[in-house]
């Protein structure tokens, strides 16, 4: 009993040492899609956006509908967060590519009715190949995984909020709109069709953080998060005593955050060290 009281009192310390921002996203520019992910269409392409998930991954869908190649130039692509760009390029990429005439979403999955396709490309580094009729999905960068500091106490409200388990709980909550955002983002990409050797035509997005909730809520009990949807997007903060014990990428809010899948490329692709 004596080393049972103890333990327990650590575990509900442990416990109570996270804050968590859901941050909802918006853009003036693009149309959402049923699972409020952000999407783009012409006769060339589709770009679906879906952010949904810790530090704000920007999870990427670009489909070709065209009966030709087209090209990503990584390198020449960028996330510009707050005017500061980052590349969305590591040294090279592989090409996964699904021959699909079906939609796709993070959150239902996706069903191909023909082959895929795999292997890599011979092209200059950073140059990623979407094969005629097909998607390619990446995650390059996200967004932040700082709090957001910059979010003034006028702004701020408190509610009180239904929780997912059906109880209630309290939370700062704040709106903006574009101009006032305390985080606004672009997307850039440049897109080659039909001969990776030509001039890429830009493809811009912007975006900006138009909700905040501020709680000691998990992911799991926070409403809002439940569905998923690609618009909500978490960021936590591990303080007090549990601070020692967490793993984090240690960038201001405002920088990109490399994600595990850029940067397995990026070391992959990093030539070997002879000892």
């Amino acid at each position: 009993m004596r080393l049972l009281i103890p333990t327990l009192a650590f575990l509900i310390l442990l416990a109570g040492c996270n804050r968590y921002q859901y941050l909802g996203i918006s853009s003036d520019q693009l149309q959402k899609n049923e699972h409020q992910e952000f999407t783009i269409e012409n006769d060339t392409l589709q770009m679906v956006y879906n952010f949904n998930g810790q530090n704000a991954p920007v999870n990427l869908l670009v489909r070709n509908k065209l009966d030709k190649p087209i090209f990503i130039d990584w390198k020449r692509s960028a996330l510009i967060i707050n005017d500061n760009a980052i590349s969305y390029s590591p040294d090279q990429v592989s090409v996964h590519g699904v021959v699909s005439a079906s939609s796709i979403s993070w959150t239902q999955g996706f069903s191909a009715t023909d082959a895929s396709v795999y292997g890599t490309a011979n092209l200059p580094p950073g140059i990623q190949m979407i094969p005629p009729q097909s998607f390619i999905t990446k995650t390059p960068l996200g967004i932040t995984n700082k709090l957001l500091k910059n979010i003034p106490d006028s702004a701020l409200r408190k509610i009180k909020m239904h929780m997912a388990d059906g109880n209630s709980a309290y939370a700062d909550q704040a709106f903006f709109d574009a101009g006032n955002s305390p985080l606004r983002f672009r997307s850039y990409l440049a897109i080659v069709v039909g001969d990776s050797t030509l001039v890429p035509v830009a493809y811009q997005h912007s975006f900006y953080i138009s909700e905040v909730y501020r709680t000691g809520l998990n992911p799991k009990k926070f409403a809002y998060n439940r569905e998923k949807a690609g618009e909500w997007a978490y960021v936590q903060e591990v303080t007090g005593f549990g601070k020692s014990a967490a793993v984090g990428f240690g960038v201001l809010a405002g920088a990109a955050v490399l994600t595990t899948e850029a940067w397995a490329e990026s070391k992959n692709n990093q030539p070997n060290r002879k000892n």
